[in-house]
């Protein structure tokens, strides 16, 4: 996906960054400068259960514990472009600081990852050897995207100086320790079903 247009944004001006508004007079326009940030599926510690794309990373992690081996959809060859969280905020702290107006980027990780390399990167991590299953995804309600499905950040890295910095699998380590120190409560499984 390239540079352009809106999916998340995050709004900048300059202006607050010394924690107050400019004055104006009462009735007249201000004007606000701004960048938007277009954000890949955002991962890491904390993660939310049920966004959109948790089963993915969170899913398979619950699973593993439970002793149930991995599934994913129609050969797990779907792609998904997955971004750190740290990343995020480190590219919306760049994008507040800058000098640039009325800008578009992409934030992600520039990596298209199949659906069933995440699981095998989530299994090497937790040291499991499942066979994963393989399911068909007729009459289940989930988010499909397009495939190849990944993010262009180019222009992030060309005019923010910005690049990802956490690989997926160093975010994954972090996701599965995070993950192992708290009480999992995820509602659904990998297939959608509901858990008990």
């Amino acid at each position: 996906m390239r540079e352009g247009g809106t999916q998340h944004w995050a709004g900048k001006a300059r202006s607050l960054s010394n924690g107050k508004w400019p004055k104006r007079a009462p009735g007249a326009a201000q004007k606000r400068d701004t960048s938007t940030l277009r954000y890949s599926t955002v991962y890491g510690e904390h993660m939310h259960s049920r966004a959109a794309n948790a089963r993915y990373i969170l899913g398979v992690i619950d699973q593993l514990n439970r002793g149930e081996a991995p599934a994913y959809f129609d050969g797990g060859n779907e792609t998904k472009d997955f971004v750190y969280g740290g990343d995020v905020a480190r590219a919306n702290v760049m994008a507040i600081e800058s000098d640039l107006d009325n800008e578009s980027f992409n934030i992600s990780s520039c990596r298209m990852i199949p659906v069933k390399e995440i699981v095998s990167i989530i299994q090497r991590e937790m040291g499991t050897r499942f066979e994963p299953v393989s399911k068909s995804s007729s009459n289940v309600v989930r988010l499909v995207s397009p495939d190849p499905f990944v993010y262009c950040c180019d222009k992030a890295k060309a005019m923010l100086g910005w690049e990802p910095r956490t690989s997926f699998e160093e975010g994954i380590k972090r996701v599965v320790n995070w993950r192992s120190g708290v009480a999992a409560r995820f509602d659904f499984d990998t297939l959608g079903r509901k858990s008990a």
